[in-house]
This record gives C-alpha cells, structure tokens and sequence, in this order.
C-alpha cells in the first residue's frame, strides 16, 4: 500500500511538460525547436 501511495505522489507532483502543445497552451508562445526521442539502434 505505501509502494502505491508513493506512485501517486510522486505522479501527482511531476510538473514537467509531456507535449509542445501543453507547453505552448500554459506559455502562450510558440515552440522554436524540439529535441526528438531516440531509441537505441
């Protein structure tokens, strides 16, 4: 129980962006340059 509470906790306080699209919707600016995910070749 106390391995899920703190799955939730930490869920819940993660403030990063996911997408450029939360990002320019919270900013109000547009996005000049991403860096893409890249996964092992």
């Amino acid at each position: 129980m106390v391995s899920v509470g703190l799955v939730f906790l930490l869920e819940y306080l993660d403030n990063t962006y996911k997408n450029k699209e939360q990002l320019e919707k919270d900013l109000g600016i547009p996005v000049l340059g991403a860096i893409p995910d890249v996964e092992n070749l």
